[in-house]
């Protein structure tokens, strides 16, 4: 009787380990952005100037920063830097919210792109030192922003 006990206990607090290990990481916390994205074949009647602009705008984008703060309460900041010429640093504020490994912001800002408006979900890795957000369709690329702690 002693020996089933002690088994059930065994049996009960590896489980309860298994549990924990599974269960997603918390997003709250700082993190670093970074874009990746791919366009569409650009139409072959570019001058070399224009293609050259369109080069040096692309590199500019890749160099983008995205500075999240997700904080306890489900309130979040985020400050975008390093855009092409003429853009400021921008910033947004909304709230968020987690469910497993998938993190949902949404943005207190209106935007006259109506893609722009809906949440986003991301992505946390199970080591939660990453986080995928695809971009969806309507936002003028295809790509990701890979976000690290």
């Amino acid at each position: 009787m002693n020996t089933t006990l002690k088994l059930t206990a065994v049996v009960a607090a590896v489980a309860a380990l298994g549990t924990t290990a599974m269960a997603a990481p918390n997003a709250v916390g700082k993190w670093k952005g970074k874009i990746q994205f791919t366009l569409p074949k650009l139409p072959p009647n570019l001058t070399p100037q224009q293609r050259q602009m369109i080069d040096q705008q692309l590199a500019q984008v890749r160099k983008m920063t995205l500075n999240l703060n997700l904080q306890q309460g489900g309130k979040y900041s985020m400050l975008v830097t390093g855009g092409p010429a003429g853009m400021k640093n921008n910033t947004d504020t909304g709230t968020w919210s987690q469910s497993g490994n998938t993190v949902t912001i949404k943005s207190a800002k209106k935007s006259q792109n109506p893609q722009a408006n809906k949440p986003q979900n991301l992505t946390l890795a199970a080591n939660g030192r990453t986080m995928t957000l695809i971009m969806p369709p309507g936002m003028g690329m295809n790509g990701k922003v890979t976000f690290t702690r």
